[in-house]
């Protein structure tokens, strides 16, 4: 057992990831030798036998790296004005739900309803043809049905404001929350 903070623990991810591509490419390079060809070691089979268990080993030490992290994110708490949340909870919403947010807020514009109505101004001006008052009615298009331009930018901003804040929690949490590694 090793103990370890949040911010150890997902640096040892990258290493481990990165060793693991050099074990990945050490046996392709050994695997794919024709038979008739000198090989670089003496050992080639014994060679691809300790790079696979390596890689297993580091498998193995990732995962358990990983687990300890998600448990731990799963019952750490952050605090944020009237806001209480765990660790995988922020993450969620960093790496998804604010995004989602933002795609959803971008839906309530009229920039479809303004597209709509040039599409049929340009359709009848190659036709020569002209849309008045009454034809734009007609095409009964609402581009403000829902569309409050303020309340849109407020909603980005706290979105942006909450991202920051987490972040910075995140971070700090990551550098002071200490995990056990079995």
């Amino acid at each position: 057992m090793s103990q370890m903070s949040i911010a150890e623990g997902l640096n040892e991810l990258k290493r481990i990831n990165s060793t693991l591509e050099l074990r990945y490419q050490n046996i392709r390079d050994y695997c794919s030798k024709r038979h008739n060809s000198k090989d670089k070691i003496e050992h080639q089979a014994e060679f691809v036998k300790s790079e696979e268990k390596s890689a297993r080993d580091l498998l193995d030490r990732y995962t358990r790296i990983k687990m300890a992290i998600n448990k731990s994110n799963l019952t750490t708490i952050l605090q944020y004005k009237t806001y209480n949340l765990s660790v995988a909870e922020a993450i969620l919403f960093k790496n998804y739900i604010a995004e989602q947010e933002n795609k959803l807020l971008e839906q309530f514009t009229d920039r479809i309803a303004k597209q709509e109505i040039d599409d049929h101004r340009y359709a009848l001006s190659v036709t020569s043809q002209k849309l008045d008052s009454a034809q734009l009615m007609a095409l009964d298009l609402v581009p403000e049905l829902y569309y409050e331009p303020k309340r849109i930018l407020m909603e980005r901003e706290k979105i942006i404001d909450f991202l920051g804040k987490v972040d910075f929690l995140i971070d700090a949490s990551n550098h002071k929350t200490m995990i056990t590694v079995d």
